[in-house]
């Protein structure tokens, strides 16, 4: 559990999070509104190299992203009945690339078994963040716990990462 006392600060846990989102994935955001489930895609995605702005996908349902390793879909599914998932494609997204889900209790039967929940809530200011790992999750999430203790001890705890672009050896 992290307790974050600002927006930039659950941004900066999201965009640590990047490192571990592979090509095909899925991310379920759960909080009720203004629990900074947008914020927290404003950290992770300019982490995985998303140049342009990103903004909730409330009205279209779903913002896609071309990055550098990542075809990624922003989907809202606060306004979609249960049942019309498909409607918007949504197993085709899942196939497809990273979908970061808002509202993912719409979809609950049909999520991915490799995932990753996130669980914002908190008034005001500050935010209590909870992640859950399932599949192949389960081992990132505790190699991201591992580097974020390493971050915490060693002073770096409120660095962002950022996508690096090429070959970084």
């Amino acid at each position: 559990m992290w307790d974050l006392s600002t927006p930039e600060a659950l941004k900066t846990l999201a965009s640590r999070l990047a490192p571990f989102v592979s090509p095909v994935d899925f991310v379920a955001l759960y909080g009720d509104l203004g629990a900074g489930k947008t914020t927290f895609v404003q950290g992770l995605l300019p982490a995985l190299g998303v140049e342009e702005t990103v903004t909730s996908p409330t009205y279209q349902l779903v913002h896609s992203y071309a990055a550098p390793r990542h075809m990624i879909h922003h989907c809202d599914f606060y306004r979609v009945e249960p049942g019309e998932d498909e409607e918007i494609g949504f197993g085709e997204l899942c196939s497809s690339g990273v979908v970061v889900a808002e509202w993912p209790e719409i979809v609950q039967s049909r999520l991915p078994a490799d995932r990753l929940e996130v669980r914002i809530e908190g008034e005001g200011g500050s935010r209590s963040v909870s992640l859950a790992g399932f599949g192949a999750w389960e081992k990132k999430l505790a190699r991201f716990r591992e580097i974020q203790a390493f971050l915490e001890t060693s002073g770096w705890g409120c660095s962002q990462c950022i996508a690096v672009r090429g070959d970084a050896s």
